[in-house]
């Protein structure tokens, strides 16, 4: 999806104000790109399958639900703690593991997951090297 002005155009839905998202964001952290997917994650405490918007920034992954027009941050992923990440070929989507615990994202595009993929590998150099 692209970030036009202070909008985020979504694909699937219109347009997103970006300032819904401003509030999610930690200090010099800043939106990077955004993509409309399904999550499914299983840790000790519960477990998610949703649908919603993936932000990726400069720190971390946010997923965020949609209710109504506004977003509201369900999980939260940085990157330093984001291992094995990789493209599933055989049912097409992002796998990867948070401290320990399985991260499945569907209902992307080869395309959408590879650029995810290089964004993650890409902030966690970048914030290593700081």
């Amino acid at each position: 999806n692209k970030i036009k002005g202070v909008f985020i155009i979504l694909s699937r839905r219109s347009k997103m104000k970006l300032c819904y998202f401003n509030y999610f964001l930690k200090e010099g952290e800043r939106i990077i790109s955004t993509f409309e997917c399904r999550l499914k994650t299983i840790n000790a405490f519960q477990i998610l399958d949703k649908e919603g918007i993936l932000v990726a920034t400069n720190f971390r992954l946010l997923f965020c639900k949609v209710i109504g027009e506004h977003p509201h941050l369900l999980q939260s992923y940085d990157y330093k703690y984001l291992c094995s990440a990789e493209f599933k070929e055989d049912g097409e989507y992002l796998y990867a593991k948070y401290n320990g615990d399985p991260l499945k994202i569907s209902q992307l595009d080869k395309d959408e997951i590879e650029k995810i993929l290089l964004l993650i590998n890409n902030e966690k150099m970048n914030n290593i090297l700081v």
